[in-house]
């Protein structure tokens, strides 16, 4: 998906949360995989790439910040 590759993965698990079905690739959850890759829509590479994002480096540590930011508050706050 960051190198813009549109994705066929099975609809299982933590899948869901990586592969917007549709938007940066297919999920399948009837196990025809072979009928899934005919069905691969022309698609902008650089939109798909775009969704990884949320995944990146950056945004992982931002949302670290954000939760270590969280957990120190509380336990500065007088209880």
């Amino acid at each position: 998906i960051a190198s813009g590759r549109w994705v066929v993965a099975s609809a299982v698990g933590g899948l869901h949360e990586v592969v917007e079905d549709g938007v940066n690739g297919t999920l399948v959850s009837d196990g025809d995989f072979a009928a899934a890759v005919v069905r691969v829509p022309d698609y902008d590479p650089a939109s798909v790439a775009a969704t990884a994002g949320r995944f990146g480096i950056d945004e992982h540590r931002r949302r670290m910040d954000e939760a270590w930011e969280r957990l120190l508050s509380r336990a500065r706050s007088p209880r």
